[in-house]
């Protein structure tokens, strides 16, 4: 058996803990999957972008780092709906800016776990089509909780690339309500599209 692989992979753990460099600013990039499951239909799909900064650090003594957060997002889930209805197709985008606070917990050295919540305003635009007919169209704006975890690893100390899954709650002033006036209405009063991201972050 060849260790050598599994030995460049523990060194690497174990480098000096860069996941606590003193940096008080961070911009991070995170794309990926929006799990459209709370739609009533057939078959869903969609994506998920996100765009953060950051600025915090750790307090004197403590090892976790803790930021206060700005943040804008979109989520689009495309679904068709079922055969009975004639197989109508429609698309729902979310778009959101929150604000919020996120904690760095390390595990070992380059690797931490990432908690964060973030609340503020989302607009859902909601279209349906049957065939080149259109059903419905429209928008509503409404607030937004945004609780999620994830991973980091430290790639240096400027660098960071992990993962997250992130859910939507809907405390007040629902819009499921409005997406329920279409045929694919949402299945939970309180909950909105989740998702998945890959994340690049910089500390400065």
């Amino acid at each position: 058996m060849n260790v050598f692989p599994l030995a460049i992979m523990c060194t690497l753990c174990l480098l000096p803990s860069v996941s606590q460099a003193q940096n008080h600013f961070v911009a991070e990039l995170g794309g990926g999957l929006s799990d459209g499951s709370n739609l009533a239909a057939e078959t869903s799909s969609g994506g998920s972008v996100q765009a953060t900064l950051g600025f915090g650090g750790r307090l004197r003594g403590l090892s976790p780092a803790f930021y206060g957060i700005a943040r804008i997002g979109a989520a689009t889930n495309s679904a068709q709906g079922a055969p009975r209805y004639g197989l109508p197709t429609a698309t729902i985008s979310d778009t959101h800016w929150a604000i919020g606070a996120r904690v760095y917990i390390p595990i070992i050295p380059r690797l931490r776990v990432l908690t964060q919540a973030v609340v503020g305003m989302s607009v859902t635009d909601v279209s349906t089509r049957l065939g080149k007919q259109t059903m419905f169209e429209g928008a509503v704006a409404h607030l937004a909780l945004f609780p999620s975890i994830g991973l980091q690893y430290r790639v240096n100390g400027q660098l960071s690339l992990g993962f997250s899954t992130e859910w939507t709650i809907y405390p007040a002033d629902s819009p499921n309500e409005f997406v329920g006036s279409t045929i694919f209405a949402r299945s939970l009063d309180t909950h909105g599209p989740d998702s998945g991201h890959a994340t690049l972050t910089v500390h400065f």
